[in-house]
């Protein structure tokens, strides 16, 4: 989104690892998620694999993450960023949206205790943020 009057520019940016190259960390978490949804009491729309999910891994085009920032900084001044967001969005939570009866009252809750579970481990730094929430504000002069 960019506001011309004001030159403020707000950009939610893929930070993540280039061509989303997951550690075996974020698969291994993933993975017992995916186990725990399929052996758990939960009602979805297909079963849930992961391995049907790490195609993904090898997309190309996501610029790497040490670039999306500084290209930024180039043409405009930063004033803000919000870090949010692991590797789980990608590998999990983004896929069990469309497996996940989310009308559920139980699917909904372990959806929550995912993303609880996700900020948690972010905290920790056991998983990464992927993703940033940017506001550049356009130089003067």
């Amino acid at each position: 989104m960019y506001e011309k009057d004001k030159g403020v520019m707000i950009a939610l940016e893929y930070i993540g690892p280039a061509n989303f190259q997951w550690s075996d960390n974020d698969v291994e978490i993933a993975d017992i998620i995916y186990k725990a949804l399929n052996n758990g009491p939960v009602a979805t729309k297909s079963p849930l694999s992961i391995s049907s999910h790490l195609s993904l891994g090898n997309a190309k085009g996501a610029v790497s993450s040490s670039e999306v920032i500084p290209l930024l900084e180039s043409f405009f001044d930063i004033v803000t960023v919000r870090y949010f967001g692991s590797p789980l969005y990608n590998l999990v939570i983004n896929k069990v949206m469309d497996s996940l009866d989310i009308n559920d009252p139980k699917n909904a809750a372990i959806l929550k205790l995912i993303i609880q579970t996700e900020q948690v481990m972010v905290k920790k730094g056991i998983l990464e943020n992927n993703y940033a929430l940017i506001i550049e504000r356009k130089r003067s002069g």
